[in-house]
């Protein structure tokens, strides 16, 4: 069973389906698919699945302690 994690948005780039990005999470980097959260922006903590970003995280929300800033 594959479960989601949480990561920060370090990178973006193309647009609509195109759209991509580059996360981290301790310390590993990460490509991903943007398609299902075309508003999110480098800073955002994403939740991740299977290569694609479906959600955009508020800071103080579970899970996102996780996730270092910087």
């Amino acid at each position: 069973m594959c479960l989601p994690e949480t990561a920060l948005l370090v990178e973006a780039h193309g647009e609509g389906v195109e759209r991509w990005g580059i996360v981290t999470r301790e310390g590993r980097a990460q490509r991903v698919g943007l398609t299902f959260v075309p508003e999110a922006n480098v800073g955002d903590i994403l939740l991740i699945h299977s290569g694609q970003a479906f959600r955009i995280l508020d800071p103080g929300e579970e899970g996102t302690e996780a996730v270092t800033r910087g």
